[in-house]
């Protein structure tokens, strides 16, 4: 949400992402970020409803399974992820 926003700096993430200046080019562009890196489709009304980017990630991890932490045996360590 801050990329979106155009903002590197610290934000209150209990505060509406609207308040925090989103507007529908800028949700346009979040949700085709979201459906790129998550595969997941949010419609641009439900993010212009105002969510505080704490619901919009709640949400998110309400439809997005983790993989085991036993599944993980193996791989790499500090394998870099990007955050949204």
């Amino acid at each position: 949400a801050a990329s979106a926003l155009g903002s590197t700096h610290k934000f209150d993430p209990r505060r509406s992402i609207v308040e925090m200046g989103m507007d529908s080019l800028m949700a346009m562009e979040l949700r085709n970020r979201l459906l790129a890196v998550l595969n997941i489709r949010i419609p641009v009304t439900d993010l212009l409803e105002g969510p505080s980017a704490q619901e919009l990630a709640a949400s998110l991890l309400s439809v997005v399974s983790l993989p085991d932490t036993n599944t993980l045996e193996g791989e790499e360590e500090g394998r870099e992820v990007e955050l949204l």
